[in-house]
């Protein structure tokens, strides 16, 4: 059975239950789920009804939201809900890939599609840059697209996006320069480390320890998973360590937290991890793009996210960026052509 692979009526099947699964939550039950999932929405919503607050992010998302109507903005998560879910699984190409998105799914869309919040957005984003891999040709406009959607969020919502495209510029840069050009482009990059002043660094990392204090200080809210920074983030070297500590903590989780949920968080990671080094590994021009993109996620995620619930939440929401790359997880053989030709999206 699993050399066969599914028929496309009964991947249309699967398809189709996962939908009806989804919004049988969304409209039947996520009131009757943990209060973790809505957390962010619920403080979110508590804006748009007192009004602007400070310059924050829930207060300019709040605005957003409050511009749509008022009929449509129940729905709009299950809109972007069913629309990912139906890009994700249109690259369904094997039995294996169906069992391991019984591991990939729920989170995906418990943690991002249940109220309107953030992430929805970023998931419109995700789709959007998905959309222009598959309709725009060349490397060129597909990068100036995701500059259009990442700049004036980043401005606007939250500013670690801008991090998060430097990264991303960065990578792209590394990526399509030789050796002795990427050479030189790390020395620079260390040497600019050592520049910035270390109110840059208190800035981008603090947060983590900020976050710690206040759930280790008696907070009603427990956070099992939070972890802090090793070092104060006051110069360059423990900036470097720091983000290397960030980076082993998310992707090994079991050092600060030993439970089923982190032997899902790591098969997450894993799978993600794998669609990301295969989508590298085989598509071409604008369609390696995502994948790049979706690094710089993670680096940055490594600067300050500061428990492991919030990076699963954060990591999944762009899932769409790298869904392509699912044929190529179980592929006992090269990925027959019209699969190439599908995962391929803007070569």
């Amino acid at each position: 059975m699993f050399r066969a692979g599914p028929s496309l009526q009964f991947r249309r099947a699967y398809f189709f239950l996962w939908l009806l699964a989804y919004l049988a939550i969304y409209y039947g039950f996520k009131e009757s789920l943990p209060e973790k999932y809505g957390r962010d929405a619920g403080f979110l919503a508590d804006v748009m009804e007192i009004g602007r607050l400070a310059d924050t992010s829930f207060s300019t998302m709040a605005a957003i939201y409050g511009a749509l109507p008022g009929w449509f903005l129940p729905h709009l998560p299950a809109f972007v809900g069913g629309v990912s879910l139906w890009v994700i699984l249109s690259y369904v190409r094997s039995y294996q890939t169906m069992l391991l998105l019984f591991v990939l799914l729920p989170p995906y869309l418990l943690l991002n599609f249940l109220y309107p919040s953030k992430e929805t957005l970023v998931a419109i984003m995700a789709l959007a840059v998905y959309a222009a891999c598959r309709k725009i040709k060349g490397t060129l406009p597909v990068f100036l697209v995701i500059l259009a959607l990442y700049v004036p969020y980043g401005i606007f919502i939250r500013q670690y996006y801008l991090l998060i495209l430097a990264v991303f510029t960065a990578i792209f840069l590394i990526m399509r320069t030789n050796s002795i050009v990427w050479m030189l482009l790390a020395c620079a990059g260390i040497v600019a480390l050592a520049l910035i002043p270390n109110e840059v660094y208190f800035q981008i990392q603090s947060p983590r320890d900020a976050i710690y204090a206040q759930l280790s200080s008696g907070s009603n809210l427990f956070v099992r998973t939070c972890f802090p920074n090793p070092l104060p983030p006051d110069n360059a070297f423990n900036f470097l360590v720091n983000t290397l500590y960030g980076l082993l903590v998310l992707f090994v989780p079991f050092i600060i937290g030993q439970s089923v949920n982190e032997v899902l968080l790591l098969i997450n990671v894993a799978a993600y991890a794998a669609m990301v080094y295969y989508g590298l590994k085989h598509m071409r021009g604008g369609a390696q793009l995502p994948y790049m993109l979706f690094i710089g996620h993670i680096l940055t995620q490594a600067q300050f996210e500061p428990d492991l619930g919030s990076y699963m939440r954060h990591f999944s929401s762009v899932f769409v960026l790298i869904a392509p790359a699912l044929p190529f997880l179980f592929a006992p053989q090269p990925v027959q052509q019209k699969d190439r030709a599908a995962a391929t999206i803007a070569a």
